[in-house]
């Protein structure tokens, strides 16, 4: 935080600028410089443009983030880089909203889920198979290797003595 907002609120309560600036080890010189500063055209164009990016991101929920906005922008006749509206809408604390991702799943009802597994024949969804369990289907005994694919193939045979 700055020291100089408070020497000037110690100021307008009419206290001594020296004893202050003293007590907060800051010269006068810059506490003065300080007082006397006015905003560049820079700053004040940056302050008038933030106002012309809240014309286009208020309206809409804040959902525009600075690419829609710097597009609103040069419809409406602004000449203005990418890189300062994302720096003053940054600044600001205007951040667009973006779509979340879709969640995905196989089986969003539970009721086809169970149609689905009646279709199959079984009860109950299918187990996972680890590298010790072997699988029996249609009285032959499946391979855990062979189950990656769609097709069951029997396990391999050991060879005959």
């Amino acid at each position: 935080m700055s020291t100089y907002p408070l020497i000037e609120a110690e100021k307008a309560e009419g206290g001594n600028v020296a004893k202050v600036c003293a007590l907060m080890e800051v010269c006068r010189s810059a506490y003065y410089e300080w007082s006397m500063h006015r905003p560049s055209r820079r700053q004040l164009a940056d302050a008038e443009l933030v106002d012309k990016i809240g014309e286009f991101f208020d309206p809409y929920r804040g959902t525009y983030g600075w690419p829609r906005v710097l597009a609103a922008l040069r419809r409406a006749g602004v000449c203005v880089s990418r890189k300062r509206v994302a720096r003053l809408m940054a600044q600001a604390g205007l951040v667009g909203r973006c779509r979340r991702k879709k969640t995905r799943s196989t089986f969003s009802d539970p009721e086809a889920l169970r149609a689905r597994l009646s279709i199959i024949g079984t009860g109950k969804p299918a187990q996972r198979v680890t590298e010790g369990d072997a699988l029996l289907r249609g009285g032959q005994q499946l391979h855990p290797s062979s189950l990656g694919s769609r097709r069951y193939a029997p396990a391999p045979s050991a060879p005959s003595p």
